[in-house]
This record gives C-alpha cells, structure tokens and sequence, in this order.
C-alpha cells in the first residue's frame, strides 16, 4: 500500500470527516456526538462519535478510540482499500482514467472476418449439422443443390451455442443472394 497516498488522502480529508462520513452512508444518528450502541461491538451507550481531532475520531468504551477509516470500514463492512477509494472519490482524488480503448472491431477486421467466414463455409448435405438445425424447425430439404450454401464453417459451429447458428444462417442467405450459383458437377 502505498503510504504517500494514505496520508495525502488524510491531510486533504482533515477536518472533512463528518461530511465525508454522511456523504459515504454513515448513518446521521452516529454523527449526531451521542451516546450510541457501538457500530464495531455492539453494547447500548458505549460509543461516541467526537471529531475531536478532525481525523474522524470516535472512542467506544470496549473497543478504544478510532478514526475515519477505522469508522467507514465498521459501518459499511468494506476493507481498508475499498474505504481509501471511496474516500478518494468524495473528495475528488480519484485518478483521471485514461479513455479506453473502444471495444468495436474495425470495418477493415469485420470485413476480413466475414470473407473469412465465406472461404471457410462449406455446402450443405444432408445430415449435417446446418441440416439438423433446420429439420429441427420443420425446414430441411430432401436434396440441397450445391449453390445452397447456407453452412456455417466449422470453426464457429464449434465455438457457438445453437441458438446463434440462426443469426449466421440468415447472414450466409443475404449473402448469398449476392453470390453467383456455383455451377452443378
């Protein structure tokens, strides 16, 4: 853990503490300075919230005096790590992020993707997997002619569920309406 962080987050939280606290979901009744049931042990008047320092400080007659983060992590139930960052972040503290990159493929990568697609699909015939998928919904035919090539290539039909073949069986038909019919043998 790095410790310049800590007590940057310390020093600029100082005397903020009731604020901070009340903006993390600390309960009001536990700033309020009054007498109250421990958050860390329990009990029924043994615990008091004071900010005598400015560091958040609070002293439970069992469990001995705190401070901020000590308070954060009893009541929300958090670790240590988890408190800093959230105090960070009410403050102000939190890192600028840097823009991530953007998780759509290029139209370059796709359109290499789908002729890739397109080299790798292979007719269809009966009993094969494009033929059960579609028997399975009332739509095989007894003969398929060869320029039907609705199939998927074999290294996606391993990889998807079933329930996806529809989407490429119906982007292998637009294609195909593109595509010259390939001649008989």
């Amino acid at each position: 853990m790095n410790t310049a962080r800590i007590e940057a987050v310390k020093q600029r939280a100082h005397g903020r503490w009731t604020e901070i606290l009340a903006n993390l979901g600390v309960d009001e009744r536990i700033l309020k300075r009054r007498n109250l049931p421990c958050p860390l042990c329990g009990g029924t008047d043994r615990f008091q919230y004071t900010d005598k320092f400015g560091e958040g400080n609070y002293h439970c007659r069992q469990c001995g005096p705190g401070g901020g983060f000590k308070l954060l992590q009893a009541v929300m139930g958090a670790d240590f790590n988890t408190a800093l960052r959230d105090v960070e972040r009410c403050l102000g503290m939190m890192p600028v992020m840097a823009p991530s990159r953007s998780c759509e493929p290029s139209s370059e990568r796709m359109k290499k993707l789908a002729q890739r697609i397109w080299n790798e699909a292979r007719p269809v015939t009966v009993g094969d997997e494009v033929d059960c998928y579609l028997s399975g919904r009332g739509l095989a035919l007894p003969v398929y002619r060869r320029c039907c090539a609705f199939t998927l290539p074999s290294a996606i039909s391993r990889r998807m569920p079933p329930a996806s073949h529809a989407k490429w069986l119906n982007i292998r038909r637009c294609w195909h309406a593109f595509r010259v019919p390939m001649a008989m043998p």
